[in-house]
């Protein structure tokens, strides 16, 4: 409805479908480039029942200190816990999301920062291209990401291990 890129963090990946367009990947330590460039821009972040813990923020390096930070969470210990907030808000995530939803507000992003997002988003696909193609021997992880994602149905779901195999399938798949 909004038009507003997103990301997500590793433990959030898949509540949105990757494929949506206006989905950047996953943020921090485990992420695609273009997800922490384009964090690390944003003037605005709302963490949705999301921890700010050094995995999402890359060593709490991603966003800035002086971003405007709005954070939502049902668990209230956790709001302002790592990060200075403009606002944290107490809530249920899907309770807050339909008040917001309901609202007659307009909240749309400006069309120069969706188009800065895409071109990161695209640059990264073309900076990857090669890897996600490659006929090598032995098979690159993200060749095997890329044929798991073709591989499984629409409802599959992935099970990856810590590490090496989280990195890959969070980035890749």
């Amino acid at each position: 409805k909004f038009k507003i890129p997103f990301v997500t963090s590793l433990n959030a990946k898949g509540i949105i479908p990757e494929n949506h367009k206006l989905c950047m990947g996953v943020v921090g330590q485990y992420s695609r480039k273009c997800s922490n460039i384009i964090v690390s821009k944003s003037d605005l972040i709302i963490y949705l029942g999301s921890k700010t813990g050094s995995l999402v923020t890359n060593e709490w390096n991603i966003p800035d200190l002086d971003t405007e930070i709005i954070q939502v969470d049902i668990n209230q210990s956790e709001l302002g816990r790592n990060y200075p907030l403009r606002l944290g808000i107490y809530s249920d995530i899907a309770a807050f999301l339909e008040k917001i939803i309901e609202s007659k507000n307009e909240f749309k992003s400006k069309k120069s920062w969706l188009n800065f997002c895409f071109e990161e988003k695209n640059k990264w696909y073309k900076e990857n291209h090669l890897f996600l193609n490659s006929n090598s021997t032995p098979i690159r992880p993200e060749r095997l990401c890329k044929e798991i994602t073709k591989a499984l149905p629409k409802n599959g779901i992935l099970v990856s291990d810590t590490g090496h195999a989280g990195i890959w399938t969070s980035t890749m798949f």
